[in-house]
């Protein structure tokens, strides 16, 4: 049996005033950043600095205060019955 390990991958962003493509689909890196493979050709644009570290997604972020303490929670919605249409106020 083969183990097939994923491959490592880096949070980068195009250095300022720079516009760089990315080697997956050709299109411009965007400002906020991009994971890409960690390769030889990111690291050589990371050593040239046409590319920098970017810090992580806002998803990977730790959670906020109102988060932290459970603020602005709302409840969870009563599943509906089925073939009963839901009401637009109780959609996520």
């Amino acid at each position: 049996m083969t183990t097939i390990t994923p491959e490592p991958r880096v949070r980068v962003r195009p250095a300022a005033g720079r516009r760089v493509r990315s080697p997956l689909d050709g299109r411009p890196i965007p400002a906020e950043g991009a994971e890409l493979p960690d390769d030889a050709f990111v690291r050589r644009l990371l050593a040239a600095g046409d590319l920098e570290i970017a810090p992580p997604a806002e998803a990977a972020r730790a959670p906020d205060a109102a988060a932290a303490t459970g603020e602005g929670e709302r409840p969870a919605a009563a599943a509906s019955p089925i073939g009963t249409p839901r009401r637009r106020a109780d959609r996520d």
